[in-house]
Order: structure tokens, then C-alpha cells, then sequence
């Protein structure tokens, strides 16, 4: 039998992720932070000046689905949430107006890479689902449109994790953000392609990024 004085209870803090985050169909802008981050020349296809100048652009995605990686089976209503993402094919200055976007310019290049032999329909991202990150980004919904999302399949499995959170001497998302674009951009303006669905022949070049942004 316990006779000393017992503490009050302690809430339990869980390292997940436990609420979702936006609204599926939420298109969401926020800025890249590159000012203060690790350039890492071997994963950019651009140099550290463009690097640095990339601070404060602001990127937009869209929600198209929410994912749990973990449930608790003690309490199910515990589990880790997280987002998966479009994201849209650009850079700006300010926060757009949604009126302003197009429908299409997506990007096309699953994890970023230049694929000899398959251009993939969607670029899906796995993002944390933690407005905190967001928020020190200066996030902002700027509309929501939930066309053809009701169709798309179950994207978990090939979405690209891309962690707002982390900045380490290894990894950092902004590297991937900017990548994934200019790649993307790259690829369907030397092609001409304006849908993935069209048929392409691809051809090896040395593929030089500031002409297209």
C-alpha cells in the first residue's frame, strides 16, 4: 500500500501528430525558408546564390487526402496524422489569388527526378500534419477546390516525404520543394507538354534550369 503523497496525473505528450490539418480540396501557400539552411550541391540542380534568393518565395500545394501511418489500439482515437499534397508548378512573390492559377500546372515528376521512361501523372507529397510548421511559414488558405480529387486513387504509397520540420547537416524540405519544381518545369517546357497523359519521347540533354523559371 502506497502511503507517501502521490503527483497529479501527468498528461501523456505522444511524439505523433494527432489532428489533421486543412481541408481536403484547401489549396495552401506558404514561403520556403532557404536563408539559414545547408546547401546541398548534390541534390540541387541549381546553385547556392539561387538557393539563398529562394527564401521568402512562397509554393502552394493542395490537399487531396489525409493519412494515418499509426493508430493506437488502446485508445484508437489516437493516431498519427499526416497530409498528402499536389504540388503546384511555381514560384512567387506574393500569395495568389486561386483565380489566377491553372488547373493543370502540376508537378509532373514523382520524387523529383527526371524519369527516362515514365512522366508521372502527379508529384504527391507527405507532409507533416502540424499547423505548426505551417504557420512559421506564413502559411494561408487561399481556396478550396475539390475537382477530380474524388476520383484519385490511394497515393500514400508513392508520395514523396517532404519534412517542413526538419533542418539538419543531411535534409532540409526546401531543397526538395525547389527541386522537385525546376525539374518539373524543365521537363514539360522542353517537351511542350502541357497534360502528363500526352506522349513524349524523351531525349538526353544537359538540362539548364534559369531559362524556365
Amino acid at each position: 500500500m502506497l502511503l507517501s503523497l502521490q503527483y497529479a496525473k501527468k498528461k501523456i505528450k505522444v511524439n505523433w501528430y494527432c489532428n489533421s490539418v486543412f481541408n481536403v480540396g484547401d489549396y495552401v501557400a506558404f514561403q520556403l525558408k532557404t536563408k539559414d539552411k545547408n546547401y546541398f550541391p548534390e541534390e540541387s540542380c541549381f546553385d547556392e546564390d539561387y538557393f539563398r534568393a529562394m527564401d521568402g518565395k512562397y509554393v502552394i500545394i493542395r490537399k487531396i487526402q489525409d493519412h494515418i501511418s499509426y493508430r493506437s489500439k488502446i485508445l484508437p482515437e489516437v493516431a498519427d496524422h499526416w497530409i498528402i499534397c499536389q504540388l503546384y508548378c511555381g514560384f512567387f512573390d506574393e500569395i495568389l489569388d486561386m483565380s489566377r492559377l491553372k488547373d493543370s500546372n502540376w508537378a509532373y515528376v514523382k520524387g523529383g527526378k527526371i524519369h527516362p521512361d515514365t512522366l508521372e501523372k502527379n508529384i504527391y507529397l507527405l507532409c507533416e500534419s502540424s499547423f505548426f510548421h505551417f504557420k512559421k511559414r506564413n502559411c494561408k488558405i487561399i481556396g478550396n477546390d475539390r475537382k477530380g480529387i474524388d476520383e484519385m486513387q490511394d497515393y500514400h504509397s508513392i508520395a514523396q516525404a517532404v519534412y517542413l520540420g526538419v533542418s539538419s547537416c543531411y535534409y532540409n524540405g526546401d531543397t526538395f520543394l525547389i527541386s522537385s519544381i525546376l525539374r518539373s518545369k524543365t521537363v514539360c517546357t522542353y517537351l511542350n507538354i502541357d497534360r502528363p497523359e500526352k506522349k513524349y519521347r524523351y531525349v538526353q540533354k544537359n538540362w539548364t534550369f534559369g531559362e524556365y523559371i
